[in-house]
């Protein structure tokens, strides 16, 4: 009887996360934009020295993540975009 809310980035907003922040920097060598995955370094500020730790993000298109959903046995009830975020709801089908 309880519903899925799901939140992921949305890969329409993509180009404007160029850089994420002052310690998370994307990694455009190691990333396959024409696929929206990502590699994303976080630099720790006390260490100098480092090549950066990374981590994979992967960016989803609404068409996308509604069809994951869907072929997961959901039905979504709701969705919207929220600056860099995609939001469903849905319920079991």
């Amino acid at each position: 009887g309880g519903a899925l809310v799901l939140s992921v980035y949305n890969a329409d907003r993509l180009a404007e996360q160029e850089r994420y922040g002052r310690v998370f920097i994307l990694d455009p060598h190691a990333s396959q934009m024409e696929t929206n995955d990502l590699v994303i370094r976080f630099y720790d500020p006390n260490d100098e020295d480092t090549d950066g730790t990374p981590y994979y993000s992967h960016w989803f298109t609404a068409d996308e993540v509604r069809s994951l959903v869907a072929d997961s046995g959901f039905r979504v009830l709701d969705s919207e975009e929220r600056k860099s975020r995609i939001v469903l709801v849905a319920r079991p089908s």
